[in-house]
């Protein structure tokens, strides 16, 4: 209830000035247990909360598997949710 609250108020906020609001959420360790290792919106605690009210959902990866490689620089931005939009990655 509380985090629901939370979530609505900065959605609120985003809309009374009419611009994001980017909320910063924690990531449960499910993604280790994965070969790929990179979160899903299920990752995120109180993920059914934030993917119902949220407009866009980003996760950030990067991977520290391939320290010895140019990988290991990279970090990928996955566009998980979007309202008005399409989804998709980005590796920067």
């Amino acid at each position: 209830e509380r985090i629901w609250r939370s979530l609505a108020s900065f959605k609120e906020l985003a809309d009374e000035l009419a611009c994001p609001v980017i909320v910063v959420a924690p990531v449960k360790l499910d993604p280790d247990l994965r070969p790929n290792k990179r979160p899903t919106v299920a990752d995120i605690w109180y993920g059914r909360e934030v993917d119902a009210i949220a407009d866009t959902i980003v996760l950030v990866h990067r991977s520290f598997e391939e320290r010895d490689s140019s990988a290991h620089d990279l970090v990928e931005l996955h566009v998980a949710r979007k309202k008005s939009g399409s989804e998709g990655t980005v590796t920067l």
